[in-house]
């Protein structure tokens, strides 16, 4: 069983005062990456999009604590494998977090289309224990029903009447691309036969990239329809109510016509592929989808592209138009911006005391981090946020050891990119350190110099807010 591990480097941190809910600071600009087929997460603090690579024979992530950070962001290796069944035309990642893992569904071939196959991966650590969509992974399973074990691409779960099923494009007789669902035993293997959803969709033929959404008393299943080398790409739906079993077929409702297409005055063509999401705050829905500039056909140009969606009066969302690429708009709520300390802020935490270092200002690696009187021209509460940690007197705010244990101390050490040296700020103003899941922290409030401080369980107390000056 192959294993890739994944150091993301950076998790960022934003220093701002943060109402509640959160307001969006600031705008950003689409495309947010130059890859096809994108899925979007945000967890504790930091959007994850998962994308393969320009061979299609790997799957990287990108991430950033803010979405205009996404387009800047350096993809890193989630996963190769080595086994040659299943690792080219590698295609359609999708990310979600079930039973306490993160699991990394994908579509792969061994080089000839007709032999793509769904596949899953399944992280090695728990996300109760500080495990993120940046793995590692180990290879878990091929997803498919043993009674229609054909051609397959664009798994992915989803939960409806608290059940777990599969939504995927398939084989039915030598037609790809139509649609199924089945009932899922775990987030890795179905049980009982799947059943043939069929779908209206603009072009005789392709329906897949299923994305869902539940709200309103029903489950909404988006999915993309015609050729993506196409200009005429699109995105239809249909939907089931909440109590209806999804496994017949009759149950679901079809929507009349297109509800995300082509936008020829913005220069939007095939816009489709998508997913959806929550703002930081959780107060919008996002969606993910990708798009290209040209009506040739071609396969190329796709690129990711975010947009806020709506929803109708009667309970059914609403897509709105494609945006043209460059359009500013506002970032999701509760997105830190592009705010953050400067080079030499002071960060002001209980009791109105700084972020200081404590000694003789040398920046030595083990030097206690604590509170102090704030000192205008003191050089060791000025701190520096370089988009990944932040670092005074040449050295870097670091969980010792990097440990994850509540009660932890804080350190200066060099700057090494470590998960105990990222932070970020959440919509309460606490500082999440994602590695551990845990925020900075003075010990039960106090208030008093050289308070040493460390990570604890968040909990939105004023012993975990911490402001720039």
């Amino acid at each position: 069983m192959a294993v890739v591990a994944v150091l993301l480097a950076g998790l960022a941190l934003v220093v701002a005062d943060a109402p509640q809910p959160a307001r969006a600071a600031g705008t950003f600009v689409n495309p947010v990456s130059p890859r096809p087929d994108p899925f979007v997460v945000f967890h504790r603090g930091r959007y994850y999009t998962v994308e393969n690579d320009t061979s299609e024979t790997r799957l990287l992530i990108r991430s950033a604590a803010t979405v205009a950070g996404l387009s800047a962001a350096t993809p890193q290796l989630v996963w190769a494998d080595g086994n040659t069944s299943r690792n080219k035309q590698v295609w359609a990642p999708s990310l979600l977090n079930l039973n306490d893992r993160w699991y990394l569904y994908y579509t792969a071939s061994d080089g000839v289309d007709n032999n793509h196959r769904n596949y899953v991966l399944e992280s090695t650590g728990l996300v109760s224990q500080g495990a993120t969509p940046a793995g590692p992974y180990a290879f878990k399973a091929r997803i498919f029903d043993p009674a229609a074990d054909s051609w397959a691409i664009d798994g992915l779960p989803f939960t409806h009447n608290g059940a777990l099923y599969y939504a995927y494009a398939g084989a039915l007789g030598n037609q790809h691309n139509e649609m199924f669902i089945a009932r899922m035993a775990n987030p890795y293997s179905l049980s009982g036969a799947r059943t043939h959803l069929p779908l209206a969709g603009g072009c005789p033929t392709i329906r897949e990239a299923p994305a869902t959404l539940n709200r309103n008393g029903r489950t909404w299943l988006v999915y993309s329809t015609c050729d993506t080398g196409t200009p005429d790409y699109q995105l239809w739906m249909t939907s089931i109510a909440d109590g209806a079993d999804p496994l017949v077929a009759t149950n679901w409702r079809q929507r009349s016509g297109a509800v995300y297409q082509r936008n020829d005055a913005a220069g939007v063509f095939a816009p489709g592929s998508n997913n959806f999401f929550r703002s930081p705050d959780g107060t919008e829905d996002w969606m993910a989808y990708h798009a290209k500039t040209t009506s040739a056909f071609t396969y190329d140009g796709r690129t990711t592209r975010l947009q806020k969606i709506g929803w109708n009066t009667d309970g059914s969302p609403d897509l709105g138009r494609p945006i043209a690429l460059g359009t500013a708009q506002a970032t999701p709520s509760g997105d830190p911006g592009p705010s953050a300390p400067a080079a030499g802020t002071r960060i002001a935490g209980p009791g109105g005391k700084c972020v200081d270092v404590a000694g003789d200002d040398t920046g030595a690696n083990l030097s206690p981090v604590q509170l102090w009187d704030c000192l205008g021209a003191a050089a060791d509460q000025l701190w520096t946020w370089n988009g990944t940690s932040l670092r005074t007197l040449g050295r870097c705010l670091d969980v010792a050891g990097n440990i994850t244990a509540a009660g932890t101390r804080l350190q200066l050490w060099d700057c090494n990119g470590a998960g105990g040296q990222q932070w970020v700020q959440q919509a309460n103003g606490s500082m999440l350190n994602p590695q551990s899941g845990r925020c900075l922290d003075s010990p039960s409030g106090a208030t008093a110099n050289g308070t040493r401080l460390q990570i604890w369980d968040c909990n939105g107390s004023p012993a975990q807010v911490f402001r720039k000056q």
